[in-house]
Parts: C-alpha cells; structure tokens; sequence
C-alpha cells in the first residue's frame, strides 16, 4: 500500500518527500534526546511516522507511528494526535497508551484515523504526554487546494504553500462553520466557555434570504444574563435575533445547548462579515462581571452571486497572488475590489447589559441634587 513517511525527531520536524500517489518517500534517522543536563527535556523515542493510502478530502486517512523507545522507563506513555490550528476534526482514537514497564530498544506500533473535510492546510502533531506537558515529536501537513485538491501531504517543512487555514469547501451544502475549544489548553485555561456550530442554508447568494441554524454549548458554570449581540457589515440586512438564553446557561445537560436562528440578505457583492458574539455574566471573570466569547465569520461573494470564500478569517489576509496553488481555479477571488466594510450592531431581547446601563443612569440622575437644593 503507498505510504508518506516522515521520522520523529525530539526537537525538530525531518522531511520527506511524498504526495496521495505513493512517491518514493526518503527515510530520516533519528537520534533521540537523551540529555545528561536537567535543564534539557528528554525525548526517549524514535520511529517514524506514515500516511496510509491516498489522501483525499472527506476519505479517512489512516496515520501509523512506529515507535522505538530508547530508554527504560517505569512510566506508561501517552500519544495523541492534535491539530496546530483550532477546528473540528476528530482523530481516532483519542489517544493510546504504551503501558510501562518498557524496555530500552521496545517498539510499538500507533494507529490513528481522521478524515480531512475542510480545505487549506491541516497542520497535524504526534504528541506525547510529558511532566511538563505535551511534547511534539513529529508533525504532518496536509494541504488542499480551494477545489478540495491535493497538493501536498508528509513533512511539514516539504509543504511550502501559503498557510491557509482549513475552512470549508466554497460548494459545500449546507455550509458550516464550526468553532471548537483547543483541546491542547486545560479546562481552568479553556479559551472558549461557549462552543458553536452556524449551519448556513443556503450558502449566502446576493439578494437571496439565508437562513443561519446555529448551536451553542456552554462549558462553564454559573453564567447568568446571557444575551447575543451580532456585528455586521452593511452590505447585509440582519433579521431579529432569537430571544436572549438568560440565567440557564452551564453544563449542567438540561441547559447546556441554546438552539436558535437567524436569516440575512447579502445587498452587494464583495466580502462580507459577520461576528456573532454571546455575552454574559460570569462570577469567576478576572476583569469586570461579564464574559464574551466570538464567533467570526466572513464570506466573499462575486458579483454573479456565487459565494467564493467562507471562514472564520478575511481571506486577503492571506491570498495575495493570483498564481498562488492554494487558489485552485479561483484567481477570481482577488478580482473582488469590495472589501472594505462598515459595521452596525444587532441585539437580542432582553439587552441585559442596556437594561443595567439604563438603570445606572438613573439611578446617578436621581442621586444628583436638583439645582434648587443648590440655592
């Protein structure tokens, strides 16, 4: 069967050669870190890793690690794969476990499986579990065209595209943006308390209703006053939001989702943003008594209607040739002179926080002498 193979390194990312077709692939010895000094982090393994099979988009691509350890150790050791960027792709399975005792020259085998559904590059880690945290010992980079092509797939330092951050496929129906937690940062350092998935039907078309089904998670406790607040360009037209989630949000399971919808009509053509943003009032916030958590987005659509672009980034922030591979066939992209935008803002009801501020002021206007108390 063709293989991509890449070899662990303990500080380092080696390179192979090899594309989805099973090009001869260049082996890499490896050469642990075995440090005498403590201040250095030791990497006791060595091996290689594989990409199983052709590489397609939405296929399952099988990873396989040949693992060599070079040093006895009493510990059970812990690998995973994770992504260098944050969206929803699952690896399976989660992680594996090479039990202790283990041998100096011991060898094991991991297997893992994901299947690649967004396009860009995907920028994939071997870790294993260290005192100190999570040590990469070898990383992959899969990068897919915006027609869902392959260019490259093996060692990250052979796949020298733009690095385009994986988003969905332009024709993908219904299209979805999805926005996980980094399953690299603890709970206590969790950068989202709410996760979301936005379900577009149909995808944004000029002059045509899009309906937005949209899913909310919360991971967090104790939030309360929850409300949205949505920033928009002006080359859209925003139906009202759904009500406010109010005082049951947590993860707790009988509150734990919010479930709700929206609609826009794209006005123009040109790039369009929308940021979607859930507020609340959090006990444990370090800074004021409220918490807001992001979700944006933004789309491109040309002047025939037809949508270009769609992701969580403005996409001339990273296309700026023309010629660039990572397009595919979509050099129209940067035939786009609209991209410059004015926002406007639109709240759910009950606005907890314009409630508060109202009340503030009232209550200041009403503590305030009266100017005939003053004489």
């Amino acid at each position: 069967m063709p293989s991509l193979r890449l070899s662990l390194t303990a500080a380092a990312l080696l390179t192979v050669s090899g594309s989805a077709m099973g090009q001869t692939s260049k082996a890499a010895e490896i050469k642990p870190v075995l440090p005498r000094s403590q201040y250095q982090n030791a990497q006791p393994i060595g091996g290689q890793v594989r990409l199983v099979g052709p590489v397609q988009l939405g296929k399952p691509v099988k990873v396989v690690a040949d693992l060599v350890c070079h040093r006895a150790t009493t510990d059970t050791m812990e690998f995973r794969l994770v992504r260098a960027e944050v969206y929803a792709m699952r690896f399976a399975p989660d992680s594996i476990l090479w039990p202790a005792p283990i041998d100096s020259g011991a060898a094991r085998t991991l297997e893992f499986t994901f299947t690649p559904t967004l396009v860009g590059m995907h920028r994939i880690g071997l870790v294993r579990r260290a005192p100190t945290g999570w040590q990469q010992i070898a990383g992959i980079t899969i990068a897919f065209d915006e027609d869902g092509h392959l260019l490259c797939a093996g060692p990250s330092d052979d796949c020298r595209q733009t690095q385009i951050t994986p988003h969905p496929l332009r024709s993908e129906r219904p299209l979805t943006l999805s926005f996980p937690r980094n399953e690299m940062i603890t709970k206590v350092r969790q950068d989202r308390h709410f996760t979301a998935n936005f379900r577009f039907t149909p995808a944004a078309q000029l002059r045509d209703s899009t309906r937005v089904d949209f899913d909310l998670e919360c991971h967090a406790p104790l939030y309360q006053k929850v409300q949205f607040v949505v920033e928009h360009s002006t080359n859209i037209a925003l139906s009202p939001l759904p009500p406010s989630w109010g005082d049951w949000a947590g993860p707790a399971p009988d509150y734990r989702h919010f479930q709700g919808k929206f609609a826009f009509v794209a006005l123009k053509p040109g790039l369009t943003y929308l940021n979607f943003r859930v507020v609340g009032k959090y006990p444990f916030a370090r800074v004021g008594d409220r918490v807001t958590t992001e979700y944006p987005m933004y789309f491109v659509i040309g002047d025939d209607g037809e949508i270009l672009f769609a992701g969580d980034y403005d996409p001339y922030t990273r296309f700026k040739d023309a010629t660039d591979p990572m397009l595919g066939s979509l050099a129209r992209l940067l035939d786009v002179t609209s991209r410059d935008f004015r926002t406007r803002y639109m709240l759910s009801l009950p606005d907890y926080q314009g409630e508060e501020n109202k009340l503030h002021d009232s209550l200041d206007a009403a503590s305030t002498p009266a100017d005939s108390a003053k004489k």
